[in-house]
């Protein structure tokens, strides 16, 4: 079974002979006695049955998706002989059981640690298993956990005391995280008058997370995925909204309503200070938050410019979103390097595609050329520092011996502004010329008020000079524009890191391009 969990072929005849009804039961009938007291099941044959299933899902057409899922659902829905209410009961825990191994079974696959599933299940698989588990009331499935853990059953408490999610959802979800088409045609459909409906993402906000983090980082895993079809160019044949519209609308919604709904758990504060749906965000759910916002790089440069949540090259603004929905979010997934880097790479991103639109949209017109480059990198620069400070609030309040420890403070703040350069410094190894008038783009930290944050005034303490490398790209951009005339060139310093240096007659003018 292992040696063959990849091939669609032997999958597909595998699920065909053991039969979809039981494919959540095979973790518990292969376990030992002592693995259902470690772990609850066998967690080795749930990951290879993840992988099985996702070879042979992908391989079928919507019919058969359905049938298989619809035979899954069934084993996990809680239901049992109502006549019976001690068979009921027992029936209920079983399944409950098996919930929880097919979320194992869907999620808990990330071997390259990227926080995204590694497995892409099919499309029509995914929605319709979705479709199903959503039927099923959390509050009830929130008990049965409740239940496990205060079983004398180890077998059943062992998976309240593992964090294994026991939302009906949290797994499903996080399978979507692998699969962008099946996020976005769960998350957010074509209504019925061409209209997209982000309803599915309103209403999985409002869940009661606190309960289960392993459910919200699937969620989130989701959102993150279907978020990142704002790229695409595919168009709806039947008229609706195309790719691209779906994924903005949902992005906007997403922001919003998971920053107004739900609220990140301060472990600094008692459990009756905390807002009644606060969750631990995990590394998952923050790096996919971060990727969410990254999706978002237009609106979220404009934002922090002193704008709104709105896109300058098509006027649209993001639905339901506002700066402050931005802010919440950016603050939660701060200390998450991972999130950071990834925020800074798309502000990266935007500003030098912001500046290369521009050289195009001004060609002949080498002053408008020049100052268009400088207002995209200032733009950018000044996104980015607002995100770095969000981020050294975010480190003063995680870290109380903040001015003994500085490298805390600066620690995200500088994964972001890594993920700024890895982006904006590339194509910087060809020789260029210039002799034009590029204005060095200013980084003034923001100044983030504790109206927002409920903190002091503080500035970034960003670990390189930001001023440098956002005026080096310029330069970099204008070269490659051809708006150049005086002899530069790439060298290298005697630590290997690249810098200009200008040979003119006239001055001598240098800059590093450190590699954080």
């Amino acid at each position: 079974m292992e040696t063959n969990k990849d091939s669609s072929s032997y999958s597909t005849a595998f699920i065909d002979e053991v039969g979809p009804e039981n494919i959540t039961k095979l973790p518990f009938v292969f376990a030992t006695e002592e693995q259902k007291e470690k772990d609850g099941f066998n967690t080795q044959v749930a990951s290879t049955l993840g992988n099985i299933l996702a070879a042979a899902s992908s391989t079928w057409g919507s019919e058969k998706a359905k049938k298989v899922s619809d035979a899954i659902f069934e084993t996990v829905n809680g239901g049992g002989d109502y006549k019976n209410p001690n068979n009921y009961l027992a029936i209920q825990e079983q399944e409950t059981k098996q919930l929880v191994a097919l979320n194992y079974i869907l999620g808990h696959h990330d071997a390259d640690g990227n926080h995204v599933n590694d497995l892409r299940f099919g499309t029509d698989f995914l929605v319709s298993l979705a479709e199903d588990l959503a039927t099923i009331d959390p509050e009830i499935i929130e008990t049965n956990r409740l239940n496990a853990k205060f079983s004398g059953d180890k077998g059943y408490a062992v998976l309240y005391d593992k964090g294994y999610s026991f939302n009906p959802m949290g797994g499903v979800l996080d399978a979507m995280g692998g699969n962008v088409d099946a996020a976005l045609k769960y998350l957010a459909p074509n209504g019925k008058d061409g209209s997209v409906n982000a309803s599915r993402v309103e209403a999985l906000s409002k869940y009661d997370w606190s309960w289960d983090p392993a459910g919200f980082a699937g969620f989130t895993a989701a959102v993150a995925s279907a978020s990142s079809k704002r790229a695409s160019t595919v168009d709806n044949p039947s008229g609706g909204a195309s790719e691209s519209e779906r994924a903005r609308q949902l992005a906007g919604v997403a922001v919003h309503e998971i920053a107004a709904n739900v609220s990140e758990y301060n472990p600094s504060k008692r459990s009756w200070q905390q807002s009644g749906n606060a969750v631990v965000y995990s590394d998952d759910a923050k790096a996919s938050l971060g990727t969410l916002l990254a999706n978002c790089a237009p609106e979220l440069t404009q934002a922090w410019n002193g704008g709104s949540a709105v896109d300058p090259s098509t006027g649209k603004k993001l639905p339901e979103a506002t700066v402050a929905d931005f802010n919440a979010l950016a603050y939660r997934v701060a200390d998450s390097q991972d999130a950071a880097a990834t925020i800074g790479a798309s502000l990266a991103k935007h500003a030098t595609g912001k500046s290369a639109e521009q050289i195009e949209r001004f060609q002949g017109n080498k002053d408008a050329q020049l100052a268009q480059i400088n207002e995209a990198y200032s733009r950018g620069s000044a996104a980015l520092n607002h995100f770095t400070a969000i981020a050294d609030v975010k480190a003063d309040a995680i870290n109380e011996q903040l001015k003994e420890d500085t490298s805390v403070r600066s620690a995200n703040a500088a994964a972001a502004l890594t993920g700024f350069t890895a982006v904006a410094s590339g194509g910087l190894s060809t020789p260029f010329q210039t002799d034009a008038s590029l204005a060095t783009t200013t980084l003034t930290s923001p100044l983030v008020t504790n109206e927002i944050f409920g903190t002091k005034k503080v500035e970034s303490t960003m670990g390189a000079n930001p001023d440098e490398q956002m005026w080096a790209y310029a330069v970099r951009d204008a070269a490659n524009a051809g708006l150049t005339t005086s002899p530069w060139k790439i060298v290298s310093n005697t630590r290997g890191l690249p810098q200009t240096v200008t040979v003119s007659t006239e001055s001598i003018y240098q800059r590093h391009l450190r590699r954080i």
